[in-house]
């Protein structure tokens, strides 16, 4: 039954069935149509020879005497002609004879039609003009041979019928195989399709025009999934940028080299590449240009791995050995089969000097440093993710080492990294229990030796460590995020501490704080600083916002617009540490900017170091040519001031006039030099 139930659900099933109907109902119907036809033109036939002959019959009746027509009619009977056969006269007499052989005798009952009263005989009468006597000849034609030949017409007919049927159900059925085994291959197509199964091609052989039009759809869409498929790995494996393995390929590759290392009980290194200061790059040059100094790291880190001139190492060709791009400006190798930690430290210095050499980008070299971990399997891990860690924390410690160069991994710099954990932990709680202070450097005219200003530098009261400088904390507060919220604290407490200078009377002074790049870059800065001001009601040219290089050049056009917005707010604009970064005359003119800090980078070196001392010339030339304050900090010694007072440099802050002071330290210090500030004064 269910074999039945399965044929009748077919395709080819139920083809056959519809054929098989359609013939049943149509053949039929014309074939019984025909003989329905035929049988009609036999019955015709049969009455239109019946009454010829009956004409004929008394037309010789009536050339014969009354006394011949009995041995006649006899002679009608026995040549089968008739079965019936009477003459009846106007003088009643009546002759009749009869040759059917049947149950009872024949009553003359005269038909129209062929076996009109179903007795097999046709009656019919013909008038007799005989000489003497008139009347009617009575005739019976026998039917019988007419319906035998109807009824084998119509045994003939069902014959026909049925023999048409079986061979219509076979051609059905060949026709409904034919057809179904090209559909039961787009089936199976369709189906292997779906289960991902897509290498193998598709190919139905049929002059079926709309199954081949499907086949042919059916390949097409094959193969734009295997493409598809293609492109999906290749974005689930693969970097869309560089084309090297993704994070997720890298780890699979790591897994099984670690496996097969342990077989062999080989050696195995990962490298954990971050690049140096990327992101003044990315924000100067923009990203396109990122993108492009990321694609030739990429390659020549490629050509490290593969033993060509650029590396000469045994085993970098061997298959476990392998590079990719984590994010971002992160990169890893894995290096298989290590017979010596020297063959780790080949590839790790050639990266360096590889990296070293500068790198085309839009149409300029730029160079590029990096800082790599390593981590040893077995000795420093022999899992994937222990091996990563280690060789991060390993990077770390190589860029606080002063960065383009490799470390090894080894158990202090674990104890660090939870140092440096336990900081940024300490800096979210510093934030809420209000463990972050502000201490002051006064800021003087170098030709009145007046006080003009101070800067604002934050420290950290730390609980049980003390007073914490910012280089320490400052850098975990960029990478964790931090420095937003404590970017506005300390504007918020300069602030306010102007407010409170106003209130005790000490003389307008211009504040100036650090902004970062994160923070100024942050959506709602300018908002932010407006209502603190409004706030605090700080008098307009009593605050100002030292921001680096770096920061306006990461997106031009929104640093301009920024920049107006917080000039027409009444913030006084420094650029800081400048002459470190890309310092351009055309975009000095753009930035709506008062005052240039040179870097006490470079007021160390003076007098003594004559390329630091033309670097000073030329930054002071070039604020006099624009009509800029010029502020020199880090000033130590009496030699640089004098220096810097001969080169016409307007302002100084540095140790040599006093550190960093607390506020009620800073507010007795303004009140001890009203008048002026001799250099040397530095206040313990």
């Amino acid at each position: 039954m269910s074999r039945l139930m399965n044929f009748y659900r077919s395709f080819t099933g139920r083809m056959i069935i519809a054929a098989v109907l359609m013939h049943a109902l149509l053949v039929p119907f014309l074939v019984f149509g025909i003989q329905r036809i035929l049988v009609n033109d036999l019955k015709d036939e049969f009455v239109d020879h019946a009454r010829a002959q009956a004409q004929q019959f008394a037309v010789l009746a009536n050339d014969k005497s009354a006394a011949a027509i009995p041995p006649l009619l006899e002679d009608w009977l026995v040549s089968g002609q008739v079965v019936f056969a009477e003459a009846v006269f106007e003088d009643g007499t009546a002759i009749r004879l009869e040759g059917f052989q049947g149950p009872k005798p024949l009553t003359f009952v005269e038909d129209f039609q062929f076996g009109e009263h179903g007795d097999e005989v046709y009656f019919i009468t013909a008038p007799l003009k005989h000489q003497s006597l008139r009347g009617q000849l009575r005739l019976g034609f026998d039917e019988h041979p007419v319906n035998e030949r109807i009824e084998m017409l119509y045994r003939r007919g069902l014959l026909l019928v049925g023999g048409y049927l079986a061979v219509a159900v076979l051609l059905a059925w060949g026709g409904g195989t034919l057809l179904g085994r090209s559909i039961r291959q787009l089936r199976d197509a369709t189906r292997r399709f779906a289960s991902g199964q897509i290498q193998r091609s598709l190919s139905i052989k049929t002059e079926i025009t709309e199954i081949s039009s499907l086949s042919n759809d059916l390949e097409t869409m094959r193969r734009e999934l295997l493409q598809r498929g293609e492109e999906l790995r290749s974005l689930a494996y693969y970097d869309s940028l560089t084309g090297l393995p993704n994070r997720w390929l890298f780890n699979q590759r790591l897994t099984e080299a670690l496996a097969e290392a342990q077989r062999r009980q080989r050696k195995l290194a990962v490298l954990y590449l971050d690049l140096d200061r990327f992101k003044r790059v990315n924000d100067t040059l923009g990203h396109s240009a990122g993108d492009e100094l990321l694609r030739g790291v990429a390659e020549r880190l490629q050509h490290c791995l593969r033993g060509s001139d650029l590396v000469t190492i045994a085993n970098s060709m061997l298959p476990g050995d392998s590079v990719a791009r984590l994010g971002g400006d992160e990169f890893t190798l894995l290096l298989s089969n290590i017979q010596h930690e020297d063959d780790v430290a080949r590839v790790a210095r050639r990266i360096l000097e590889v990296l070293n050499e500068p790198l085309p980008v839009g149409g300029h070299g730029v160079y590029v440093t990096t800082s790599i971990g390593i981590a040893l399997y077995p000795d420093d891990g022999v899992d994937p993710i222990e091996l990563m860690k280690n060789a991060d924390m390993a990077m770390y410690f190589a860029k606080e080492q002063g960065k383009n160069c490799f470390r090894y991994y080894t158990p202090s710099i674990n104890q660090a990294a939870e140092e440096r954990l336990d900081l940024e932990n300490a800096l979210h709680r510093a934030i809420a229990e209000d463990q972050l202070l502000l201490h002051y450097q006064p800021q003087i005219d170098m030709r009145s030796k007046k006080m003009i200003g101070a800067e604002a530098l934050i420290r950290w009261q730390h609980p049980e460590r003390g007073l914490i400088a910012p280089n320490i904390f400052i850098q975990i507060a960029e990478e964790s995020g931090l420095i937003i919220p404590i970017g506005d604290w300390v504007i918020r407490t300069a602030c306010a501490q102007l407010q409170r200078w106003r209130a005790q009377g000490l003389p307008p002074l211009c504040l100036s704080v650090n902004v970062s790049a994160k923070q100024f870059q942050h959506v709602g800065f300018v908002q932010n600083v407006k209502r603190m001001l409004e706030e605090f009601e700080v008098e307009p040219g009593t605050l100002g916002l030292e921001i680096t290089e770096t920061a306006l050049m990461a997106n031009e056009e929104d640093a301009i617009e920024r920049l107006r917005a917080l000039r027409a707010l009444g913030v006084e604009l420094y650029i800081d540490d400048f002459g470190t970064g890309y310092s351009s005359l055309s975009y000095l003119k753009r930035f709506p900017v008062q005052t240039l800090k040179i870097d006490q980078s470079f007021i160390h070196a003076v007098p003594d170091h004559a390329h630091s001392s033309a670097i000073i010339q030329a930054i002071l030339a070039l604020a006099r040519s624009m009509n800029l304050n010029v502020i020199a900090e880090g000033i130590e010694t009496q030699q640089q001031w004098e220096f810097l007072f001969e080169q016409g440099c307007q302002e100084m802050q540095g140790f040599l006039i006093s550190k960093p002071l607390p506020a009620d330290a800073f507010t007795q210090f303004v009140a001890d030099h009203a008048s002026d500030i001799e250099p040397g004064l530095r206040q313990a």
